[in-house]
């Protein structure tokens, strides 16, 4: 799960501020508990539960309760325990101790520390310690989370690294929807820790758009692929969207 396992926010009509958009309100813990009741009795979902197949899971906005949510939601910790619940993250794990959903699992494809063959994959969690947008010189991560993942790949001997980011990173067109580019010093210190610490074969991996999409950065220290994923079933055709700016120096 990359995010939007559940649409848990509550939709209460249009406002116009001067446009007009939805307006809706946070979903409490027990409307979320509902919906991932209902998603767990899906025949296709357990099938998938019980089968052979790991699962690992972070959030966005409509799991975490609200659209384009932030740290201002009022249920943010008890929806933590509500998703932690629905993943079936042991009782005991650092998850249900810190404040977000972030983690990272390894997996090893290959026998023993054969070269070419371990994958760590990073799950960030982009919403409970994200600034409002307006926020000058907002953040996604906070400082708890940005302080994890720096020790994280500094100690990292992973060959691929798959960066879970529940929204996209590379593209900077979306200045009105969601993106890393929202906040742009926040997008940049993350190209930063990249680059510094030399991370192996970073891939990106998001979602959030209804699109598909395949997008690759250059910088003096390399190359970074996005792999954005959506929904199978819908299609809005192919197109060129080449960003012509340089991720970093």
């Amino acid at each position: 799960w990359a995010g939007d396992n559940i649409y848990a926010d509550l939709y209460e009509g249009v406002t116009f501020d001067p446009l007009p958009h939805s307006k809706f309100a946070p979903g409490p813990p027990a409307h979320l508990r509902s919906l991932y009741g209902r998603q767990m009795q899906d025949p296709g979902y357990r099938m998938f539960l019980n089968s052979s197949i790991p699962m690992v899971a972070t959030w966005d906005d409509h799991d975490y309760g609200i659209n384009d949510g932030d740290k201002t939601n009022p249920y943010r910790v008890q929806n933590q325990a509500e998703f932690l619940n629905f993943i079936g993250e042991p009782v005991d794990s650092p998850r249900r101790k810190q404040a977000g959903v972030y983690d990272a699992k390894l997996f090893n494809f290959g026998a023993g520390t054969e070269k070419g063959r371990r994958v760590l994959v990073v799950l960030l969690d982009m919403r409970y310690h994200k600034d409002p947008y307006g926020t000058p010189n907002g953040d996604f991560l906070g400082e708890e989370q940005w302080d994890w993942l720096d020790n994280l790949l500094s100690s990292s001997s992973a060959d691929v690294h798959l960066i879970v980011s529940s929204i996209q990173m590379l593209q900077t067109r979306n200045v009105a929807g969601e993106s890393w580019v929202r906040f742009p010093a926040a997008r940049a210190r993350l190209l930063r820790l990249l680059a510094r610490h030399n991370v192996s074969a970073p891939i990106v991996l998001s979602g959030d758009v209804h699109f598909a999409e395949l997008s690759m950065g250059y910088c003096s220290g390399g190359r970074l692929l996005e792999v954005t994923s959506s929904g199978m079933t819908h299609s809005v055709g192919t197109c060129d969207a080449t960003n012509p700016n340089p991720l970093t120096d």
